[in-house]
């Protein structure tokens, strides 16, 4: 693994994340 594949892989867990906080927040989680 490359450090810009470790980058992109970590910046969309990092998406996903958030969308899961925002939704569970929202109720839908």
């Amino acid at each position: 693994m490359s450090e810009d594949d470790i980058e992109f892989i970590a910046s969309w867990l990092g998406l996903i994340l958030f969308a899961r906080i925002v939704l569970f927040s929202l109720g839908y989680g």
